[in-house]
């Protein structure tokens, strides 16, 4: 006869999930931008603060046709992330005044990282669509 002696497992501890707050996503939208533009710019510098949502959101849809259909030029790829980065800064802005939502704030986060490496047109199209119709709900 076999005695066999049950030892309690020790649980794992879970990692402690970082809370994202809007400043932090200013922060890193800022960084990205002074990134980006410091080798010059590919669009023309607006003053984005009086627009609505879905106006600035409306100058990346041309942006998405033309991904679309299969166009990859340096210079599209260029507008395309400026203009996420007006997107990303106005929503930031933005979803600072609404109800603090923690989904919202985790999307907001995936996609800037997702902009910092990138890896190819397909995603940075996914990502485009993403932002642009999220920024036109604000």
């Amino acid at each position: 006869m076999v005695c066999t002696v049950w030892t309690k497992k020790k649980k794992k501890k879970k990692a402690k999930k970082v809370e994202i707050t809007p400043q932090m996503l200013k922060e890193k939208v800022w960084k990205l931008r002074d990134e980006t533009m410091a080798g010059g710019r590919a669009t023309r510098l607006y003053d984005h603060s009086q627009e609505t949502p879905a106006m600035v959101a409306r100058r990346l849809e041309p942006l998405i046709e033309r991904m679309e259909k299969g166009e990859e030029s340096p210079d599209l790829l260029k507008e395309t992330i400026e203009g996420m980065i007006v997107c990303l800064e106005k929503c930031t802005v933005l979803t600072a005044d609404l109800v603090r939502s923690k989904y919202t704030f985790t999307a907001l986060n995936k996609i800037i990282d997702n902009l910092q490496t990138m890896e190819s047109m397909e995603k940075l199209l996914e990502d485009t669509k993403w932002v642009c119709s999220f920024t036109k709900t604000l």
